[in-house]
């Protein structure tokens, strides 16, 4: 039987999410993220599809939060001089995170 490991976490998307179509019925997105982290900060890539694609992209924009859902695996990144591996996420679900640090008050 094999181990599946199923991942939740805060990321801040990075950059515009990109579309892509298969077979012109199934929709994927992909875009940068960084999981928030207190100590080193990681870049991942997230991949949607299907109507959750379509959600992502009408719905969420740069610099924004979001808690995501998802499997992670990791793919080899080839560079012109090196090979790197990366970590990339399937997601399932997404909800909105809001931060809205500016805006507190100490109210005592």
């Amino acid at each position: 039987m094999s181990d599946i490991t199923y991942i939740e976490g805060i990321v801040k998307i990075l950059e515009k999410p990109k579309q892509k179509s298969i077979n012109k019925d199934i929709t994927l997105v992909k875009f940068r993220a960084q999981l928030a982290s207190v100590r080193k900060p990681q870049i991942i890539h997230v991949i949607f599809w299907g109507n959750l694609a379509q959600d992502i992209l009408s719905f969420y924009k740069i610099n924004q939060y979001l808690l995501i859902e998802g499997y992670p695996s990791f793919r080899n990144s080839t560079n012109l001089k090196q090979i790197s591996k990366r970590i990339e996420i399937t997601g399932l679900r997404v909800y909105p995170f809001y931060l809205k640090t500016n805006n507190l008050k100490n109210k005592l």
